[in-house]
């Protein structure tokens, strides 16, 4: 609270700066000078912001902290702090290591290591490494080694990457030409991670993602689900997508239910933090309700917020082309805190959350999900470090 307010106060003074600066009718310092003093720069002085974009500073500083004065309830003391991390590549001055200590700083407890395989089209009927992209299985153990000594638990994360995709085309409308031939390649894939998670000691596998077509062949999954216990002895779970969740037949097989949760939790993107609270709350009471009829704990697979106009609007969709709005994704993260933010007896079948994604430098004029140089990232730390010790 005494950070929020600290915040505010620099606003109020950055308002009071102006003032005394005569910046009157949108002009700037420069532009109310004497004419013989505009355009001459020296080392004493600094030609202000115009005030326009002042004062746009100024109110997102407000918003921000006014946002964190609602504080966060605390979450479960065994529930599990989650980040995800994609293996895109590293970068020249940010490398896995360094976005991994990012995530243990955060509070997070365990780190779901994402790694993709690719199928050329929908259509496709292989799935194999992208010889330039997909990390190698050294590399793969090596992040999880490093997760390891950093105190965080692993969950490995495979996932299918379509290479070519016409509109409306993903992963979850998969239809292979020979469903048989793409069902062992799928096999294969899967198999091959669950041995990678074995050698490295991972604590959780996950079977799929978001597979939605797919997702009606029981006996295909409860063989897979056979012939991967029989080599990896952690414990296993599955992702569906946020509207498909009741569909899977198998979660008695795993060990947790996954929901890629980017539930649409707004209707516009000024909404109240509250009434999108509410409405994640329906989600909430629906997913719970599920996962006590099924007897299984619910694990959020990934759940996170580009820093958009549109963030709580449409989820998952990154590629809207908007100025950045780091405090649109704090509104979204602070609704899911409370939301999620479970009383003891009606927690039973929460058992936690990943946060997508930790991968990248984020910063203010980053419109994609990272939260690292946003506000959230300070909502999130505070969460994650819920209930104090």
């Amino acid at each position: 609270m005494q950070r929020q307010l600290e915040k505010m106060m620099r606003a109020l003074l950055v308002l009071s700066f102006l003032g005394a600066l005569g910046c009157r009718e949108g002009k700037t310092a420069a532009q109310t000078a004497p004419p013989t003093q505009r355009g001459v720069a020296n080392d004493t002085e600094r030609v202000p912001a115009p005030l326009d974009v002042v004062l746009a500073r100024a109110n997102d500083e407000i918003e921000s902290a006014r946002i964190h004065a609602i504080g966060v309830p605390a979450l479960g003391a065994d529930v599990v702090r989650g980040f995800a991390l994609p293996t895109y590549t590293e970068l020249p001055d940010l490398s896995y290591d360094q976005m991994l200590q990012r995530i243990a700083d955060v509070g997070a407890t365990h780190v779901a290591i994402v790694t993709s395989w690719d199928q050329q089209t929908i259509y496709h009927n292989r799935i194999a490494p992208n010889r330039d992209k997909t990390p190698t299985d050294k590399a793969i153990g090596q992040l999880i080694d490093r997760a390891h000594e950093l105190g965080m638990k692993t969950l490995v994360f495979p996932i299918i990457h379509v290479e070519r995709r016409a509109e409306g085309e993903w992963r979850g409308r998969l239809a292979p030409t020979e469903i048989e031939r793409w069902r062992q390649s799928y096999r294969d894939f899967v198999l091959h991670h669950a041995d990678l998670a074995t050698r490295h000691d991972a604590a959780i596998l996950s079977i799929g993602s978001e597979l939605s077509s797919q997702e009606s062949a029981t006996d295909f999954w409860t063989t897979l689900i056979r012939d991967v216990r029989s080599r990896y002895r952690g414990e296993l779970l599955y992702s569906s997508n946020w509207d498909h969740y009741t569909h899977p037949k198998f979660w008695d097989q795993l060990d947790y239910i996954g929901v890629s949760s980017y539930f649409e939790v707004a209707k516009r993107n000024d909404e109240p933090i509250f009434a999108v609270t509410e409405r994640w709350l329906r989600h909430r009471d629906q997913l719970l309700e599920y996962a006590g009829r099924v007897g299984k704990p619910l694990v959020l697979t990934e759940v996170g917020y580009p820093s958009i106009d549109s963030a709580a609007v449409k989820p998952w969709d990154y590629t809207a082309r908007t100025p950045p709005n780091p405090n649109a994704q704090l509104a979204a993260f602070q609704s899911l805190a409370m939301a999620w933010s479970l009383e003891a007896d009606s927690a039973q079948h929460f058992a936690g959350l990943f946060i997508w994604h930790g991968w990248g430098h984020g910063g203010s004029e980053d419109l994609s999900y990272p939260i690292w140089g946003k506000p959230a990232e300070d909502l999130v730390r505070r969460w994650y470090a819920s209930p104090l010790p």
